[in-house]
């Protein structure tokens, strides 16, 4: 750690770890290797993929992947994220997100520097009746019907995994998101009474 050097805090979202009994890591293995790295305050959310770092210094997606791969054995691809701009992000989201229990709500972070126009581009239409989507920065926010499995037979959202992009992105639910969010400001809360 640099000495004098404002902290960067960070969430890291990894694709792929976990999922099916594939590419299985053990967290408290995660957090080391983070600390191998010279990042501090390191932590996860459960087993979901999700860290929260601080770095003295600006943090390069496509490195700090090909840092995670040599170390970890796997190929890992991660994008990074400070506080800042997912507490923007948060202050921006429609009304209707996360909102219908009876839809599934999740986020899609684009990996690989990948544009965002490869995946707004395969979904020109959607039926609002059965998903919405929200796009900002490089992410989406999509949101379908889940409970009447025959809307979301019929929802872009479930045609995605067919897509090309697919492999270009990571993917989390509305509330594994909510607990990101919950997690930075419950950290400035704690930065702001120290």
């Amino acid at each position: 750690m640099k000495e004098g050097v404002d902290m960067i805090s960070y969430v890291g979202f990894i694709r792929g770890l976990n999922v099916g009994g594939k590419n299985k890591v053990a967290m408290s293995d995660l957090r080391f290797e983070f600390e191998q790295l010279n990042y501090q305050s390191v932590s996860t959310i459960g087993n979901t993929g999700v860290i929260f770092f601080d770095s003295d210094e600006e943090v390069e997606n496509n490195t700090l992947s090909r840092q995670l791969t040599d170390k970890l054995g796997l190929e890992i691809k991660i994008v990074c994220l400070t506080f800042e701009k997912l507490l923007k992000i948060k202050s921006q989201l429609p009304d209707w997100w996360n909102q219908d229990k009876e839809w599934r709500h999740n986020v899609l972070f684009l990996l690989d520097e990948i544009d965002i126009s490869h995946l707004t581009n395969q979904f020109p239409t959607f039926d609002e009746s059965i998903e919405k989507a929200f796009v900002m920065d490089e992410i989406v926010f999509w949101a379908s019907a889940f409970t009447e499995r025959k809307d979301y037979y019929r929802s872009q959202y479930s045609k995605l995994m067919k897509h090309k992009v697919y492999k270009h992105v990571t993917i989390r639910n509305g509330n594994t998101l909510n607990k990101v969010f919950n997690k930075i400001e419950e950290t400035g809360e704690k930065m702001s009474h120290s």
